[in-house]
């Protein structure tokens, strides 16, 4: 209740009392997931710094698929701030859904009137391969902005930067879980750690 009234201040008593950032299974809900929908992005960050579960879904039921995940909520929202908080956070870009939820994702991207969504997956090493955007769901291109479509061919048909390989194997050693946590644990200069966390 908390998160989803963006009461910042009793968040941080809760989270300072021990009470557990995700939640309890009961309550179907996650705070995460509640603060992703609602777009507030100063409750994630302090979710994310109590290390709650980035990938943990609102619920078990299975039929619910991809809006049940904070990151999917996001983007469908149209919070961009919270989704690239999410995704520097280490968030699955499949969604716990395999291929079919990175291609929701990616589908959810094109169909932004503003383009950072698609750029930061690209930067962050969207998985995805060209020969999969000839699936169906990439087929609704009068959907999407246009040109994004053919840019995302592009971006996937070409190699990445060295410097970008490099930040996505930095990211990538550090594991699968909260990223920002670990990140900003490493004995490095401030400006490779804003590189890693995609700042500059």
């Amino acid at each position: 209740m908390a998160s989803a009234g963006n009461h910042i201040e009793c968040v941080k008593l809760l989270l300072n009392a021990g009470a557990d950032p995700n939640g309890r299974r009961e309550n179907i809900c996650t705070p995460l997931y509640v603060a992703a929908c609602a777009g507030y992005d100063e409750c994630i960050e302090l979710l994310l710094a109590a290390k709650a579960d980035v990938n943990r879904r609102h619920t078990d039921v299975e039929w619910l698929t991809f809006l049940t995940d904070p990151l999917c909520v996001s983007v469908d929202k149209n919070h961009f701030n919270c989704f690239k908080l999410l995704l520097l956070a280490g968030a699955d870009m499949t969604c716990g859904q395999g291929t079919s939820g990175l291609r929701y994702l990616t589908v959810s991207a094109l169909q932004k009137y503003d383009n950072s969504f698609l750029i930061l997956l690209l930067e962050m090493g969207l998985p995805l391969q060209v020969t999969d955007l000839k699936h169906a769901q990439f087929g609704m291109v009068e959907k999407f902005t246009p040109g994004l479509l053919n840019f995302l061919r592009y971006a996937l048909s070409n190699p990445r930067s060295l410097q970008s390989l490099c930040r996505l194997t930095v990211r990538k050693f550090l594991g699968p879980e909260n990223k920002t946590f670990f990140t900003d644990q490493l004995p490095l200069p401030n400006k490779l750690l804003s590189y890693i966390m995609f700042q500059t």
